[in-house]
């Protein structure tokens, strides 16, 4: 992996998530005399499928799958692990006293890969990723923010990743440049329970996958 660019070798059974995790933990502890930014593009959950330390077939002395895809088996494991590392960075932030004054947001990119069937109380949902129905652009948002926002609040409104910017400047009370113009629109509203006007809609385009759709 590269490290404030310089490449770093990890050869003795890491595995790249809890890497990670230390690293942003370090960081927090460092940083937590003054407003920080982190922003965690998770390595997890994506192929190749791969066994987690916590996997009853782990093998440290493996670097992992040899195929692109993996096997799926493996897909929950990681769905796991991804709960325990955001858990872990969950413990941190109470640990150096910042939870309850942290924005915390957990949100997918988009659908689950297609080898993947996840049964639901909805029926079997099928992996879309890359495709324009709801399988795969319709994600989870999660957010915390203990001082602000009441646990337990459940919306439906539509959101964009293009609504992230505005939303986390709103919060911040960070001043957004005025020439510069932005598609998206924040639902900081939304998360503190104050009455909003929501999307009524957002487009989707991927030129990479026209002909998958």
């Amino acid at each position: 992996m590269e490290l404030n660019g310089k490449p770093v070798d990890y050869d003795d059974g890491e595995f790249s998530s809890d890497v990670f995790v230390d690293f942003i933990g370090k960081f927090m502890e460092d940083n937590r005399e003054q407003p920080f930014l982190v922003y965690y593009p998770m390595a997890l959950v994506h192929c190749p499928f791969s066994p987690t330390p916590d996997s009853k077939s782990w093998d440290r002395t493996s670097h992992g799958s040899k195929t692109y895809k993996g096997a799926p088996e493996y897909f929950a494991d990681m769905v796991a692990y991804v709960d325990k590392t955001v858990g872990k960075l969950n413990a941190k932030l109470d640990q150096l006293g910042l939870r309850e004054n942290t924005l915390l947001v957990f949100i997918g990119d988009n659908g689950t890969d297609t080898p993947i069937v996840t049964n639901t109380t909805f029926g079997k949902v099928i992996g879309a990723k890359g495709k324009m129905t709801d399988g795969g652009n319709h994600v989870p948002c999660i957010v915390s923010w203990p001082s602000v926002i009441r646990r337990g609040r459940v919306v439906q409104d539509i959101i964009d990743f293009s609504d992230f910017l505005p939303t986390i400047c709103e919060a911040t009370a960070a001043k957004i440049p005025s020439q510069l113009t932005l598609d998206g629109r924040s639902f900081l509203p939304q998360l503190q329970g104050w009455p909003a006007l929501p999307r009524e809609s957002i487009y989707i385009f991927d030129p990479e996958r026209l002909s998958d759709q």
